[in-house]
């Protein structure tokens, strides 16, 4: 599952809030070779200590959001400067189920364009978001039909306060309206580059951890 090139995902354990972006540059018998992260916060080089504990999360050939535990084993010199991860057994990298993802209420800010230009670009919210598509609100005025090629561009809140930015090729499904007359595209994602998938299914996780917070909060 674990391939050369794949884009990961590395947050700590210890909750601190940082993420970082890696690529996998190498593999062998037990350990991941992997190029020095980026801090996404900073977009700055990270520095992750020897034996740091990690979630790696990435994106696999087939598409599907995979995940597993590991630390930092050290470091060394290939064509590039690396760090080195304990590799998973098989049977430890989870496969991320998609209806985890499906139907997060959430109103993301977006922004719609047409490559064709068969309409203005307009901003709005979402009314939902999954990891292979969303429900978004028509602004009165705004007209859009179905089977609709869409380039959407989202502004995903991260709990660590950051901004996650994501450009998705997409299709309008449906076109739905409301009793109080209130309209809504259902739009499916298609051609998602690893990135972009990742940042969507880290943001579908962070709101869910947040979810659960909450409810065991009123609880």
């Amino acid at each position: 599952m674990l391939e050369i090139g794949n884009v990961m995902t590395l947050e700590p354990l210890d909750q601190s809030g940082d993420v970082y972006k890696c690529k996998i540059v190498s593999m062998d018998e037990g350990t991941i070779s992997i190029d020095y992260p980026l801090n996404e916060s900073t977009g700055k080089t990270a520095f992750i200590m020897n034996g740091t504990l990690l979630t790696c999360l990435y994106v696999a050939s087939d598409q599907n959001p995979y995940k597993f535990e590991t630390a930092v084993m050290g470091r060394r010199k290939e064509n590039i400067p690396v760090i080195l991860l304990k590799k998973p057994d098989n049977r430890d990298v989870l496969k991320i189920q998609r209806r985890q993802y499906v139907r997060i209420d959430s109103d993301v800010n977006v922004a719609v364009h047409s490559p064709a230009e068969a309409f203005e670009p307009f901003v709005t919210v979402t009314s939902d978001i999954s990891a292979g598509g969303a429900g978004i609100i028509i602004p009165k005025h705004t007209e859009l039909s179905e089977k609709e090629q869409l380039i959407v561009w989202m502004s995903l809140p991260l709990q660590d306060g950051t901004i996650s930015y994501v450009k998705v090729d997409s299709e309008s499904v449906r076109i739905l309206e409301d009793s109080s007359g209130i309209k809504k595209a259902t739009i499916k994602f298609i051609n998602m580059t690893e990135t972009a998938q990742q940042k969507i299914v880290r943001f579908c996780f962070d709101q869910q951890i947040l979810h659960r917070k909450k409810e065991a909060a009123a609880e």
